[in-house]
């Protein structure tokens, strides 16, 4: 039997982690980059747009490379296992630009001290806090990007918070919450100053590159993707990181965790691409573009899904999840969700 077309094929899917795979079906790891690529071509294909010409380009796409196919016949897999979920739906998925934008200016607008199942958030902890105390915040749910003094871009993902510092000898960026992308310039000035970011744990230091920094708990997390950086964490040593690798570090230790995604920069044009993501990792993740509290229940958070989501729509986000997984959302109140056993 031929396989569907490219256009029929849906990205969104999950499978319990027990479950035995279909004959054939090939478990290695795909290449993040691969599954990024059919990512792309399943929005592209999606967008109502599409043409011959771009059902000919996907199925050369697919030619070219036996990896190429293999992730295409994963999503196809996967796609088959998805409990009814039905075209309109997967569209609305696949397609973050189809929401409503007063919505989105919405929930842009609304403060984040808010009033949660009872529970008052502490205002110090809010985005509007954040917005007031640091040069340049987002909200969750929201991207920014700028071009610094220096002709540096940053971007900063949602629920993120810096403060910029140049000065005559140093170009700073403190990150104090959630995640950014830098692209580095060179030093304008005659003399020449280092860009760095720091974080709770250390100091990440460029070394002509872009690259992401993500600020956590306990450690700060790099991800490398043109030129190099080093680590530096507060209180010992030192860690190179080059091209294509990502590491992270603690007040007392760097370390190299294997080879950075480029995959993982999705998030930029407001789409979360998972491949085999635990729930539990990718309700987090979303977690940080909307706003409230957003549960996993210890029951599913081994469950895996595969797919590419839109982090501008959470509530479409959520919709397939259910619609791929034996999940339910349980509302306490439209911001406290827990995802569920159905």
């Amino acid at each position: 039997m031929a396989p569907p077309s490219c256009a029929t094929a849906a990205t969104l899917a999950g499978q319990r982690p027990e479950a035995s795979p279909p004959p054939g079906d090939d478990r290695r790891p795909i290449d993040p980059r691969i599954v990024n690529e059919a990512s792309r071509w399943l929005v592209r294909l999606w967008s109502g747009e599409a043409g011959p010409e771009d059902e000919a380009a996907c199925q050369h796409w697919r030619a070219a490379d036996p990896e190429h196919e293999r992730a295409w016949q994963r999503f196809q897999s996967l796609g088959s296992r998805m409990l009814g979920v039905d075209a309109g739906l997967a569209r609305r998925v696949l397609l973050p630009g189809a929401t409503a934008p007063g919505r989105r200016r919405a929930l842009r607008a609304l403060g984040a001290a808010v009033l949660l199942g009872g529970v008052v958030h502490n205002v110090r902890e809010s985005g509007w806090w954040q917005q007031q105390a640091c040069d340049v915040a987002t909200l969750r749910g929201q991207r920014r990007e700028l071009v610094l003094a220096d002709g540096s871009r940053l971007l900063l993902d949602g629920d993120s918070a810096v403060d910029i510092r140049f000065d005559g000898e140093w170009r700073r960026i403190v990150l104090r919450r959630g995640r950014i992308l830098v692209t580095s310039a060179p030093d304008p000035a005659a003399r020449y100053r280092p860009l760095v970011v720091d974080s709770a744990q250390g100091r990440v230091r460029a070394l002509g590159t872009r690259f992401s920094v993500q600020q956590e708990a306990e450690r700060s997390r790099v991800a490398v993707y043109e030129g190099a950086v080093e680590l530096q964490p507060r209180h010992r040593g030192a860690l190179r990181l080059e091209r294509g690798q990502q590491g992270s570090f603690s007040l007392l230790q760097a370390s190299l965790d294997g080879p950075s995604r480029e995959s993982d920069l999705a998030w930029r044009e407001g789409r979360l691409v998972a491949e085999q993501m635990r729930l539990a990792d990718f309700l987090a993740e979303l977690g940080h573009h909307r706003r409230g509290v957003l549960r996993c229940d210890p029951r599913v958070a081994e469950l895996r899904l595969t797919g590419a989501f839109p982090l501008d729509d959470t509530d479409l986000a959520l919709a397939a999840v259910t619609q791929g997984l034996p999940v339910q959302l349980h509302f306490v109140t439209r911001y406290w969700v827990t995802v569920q056993p159905r």
